[in-house]
């Protein structure tokens, strides 16, 4: 049973790096587009997979 539960903390951990990374990158974009000019339109799509 203590193995299971290793297993699923250290991929839990694993997880939550991958979205951390991700939640930093949507960031990153959000300021990119807030920093766009006034009377532009920013159009655009992310594909992960």
């Amino acid at each position: 049973i203590r193995t299971m539960e290793y297993y699923a903390a250290l991929k839990n951990k694993e997880l939550m790096q991958y979205y951390s990374k991700w939640v930093t990158l949507e960031d990153i974009m959000l300021s990119e587009v807030i920093s766009v000019t006034k009377g532009q339109m920013l159009y655009g799509a992310t594909v992960v997979e």
